[in-house]
């Protein structure tokens, strides 16, 4: 599978979220699911932020999203330059799942008219 690399700009996370008029910051990750061409996935937090007129105002949890691979990242408009590595204990693929450390690192990102899911 090919990586791929975004371009940064010189933004930093704090102006991504300025240009946020209402929408969340995911945190944690909870669960995902990819089919076998990775081209439809969907992905769930343990908890996300609220973000309202650029600020982070609390907190919401139940938040998942699923998408296509190359509609999700056209939604992209930007990214921040404060990449870092983060471990997973399984690279989420094999049948039965196989389990294996793995190292993927990111930056924070913003993304427009995803279509998220909210329960309560």
């Amino acid at each position: 599978m090919a990586t791929k690399q975004l371009q940064f700009d010189e933004a930093a996370r704090h102006a991504l979220l300025r240009g946020v008029d209402e929408g969340l910051l995911l945190e944690a990750p909870a669960s995902y699911s990819l089919d076998d061409k990775r081209q439809n996935f969907h992905f769930s937090t343990q908890s996300a932020r609220v973000i309202r007129n650029g600020a982070l105002e609390g907190y919401a949890s139940g938040v998942s999203f699923q998408s296509l691979t190359p509609a999700f990242w056209g939604r992209c408009d930007g990214v921040a330059d404060d990449w870092e590595l983060h471990g997973f204990l399984s690279c989420a693929k094999g049948e039965p799942l196989q389990l294996m450390r793995v190292g993927h690192g990111a930056a924070h990102a913003r993304f427009r008219d995803v279509p998220i899911e909210v329960r309560p």
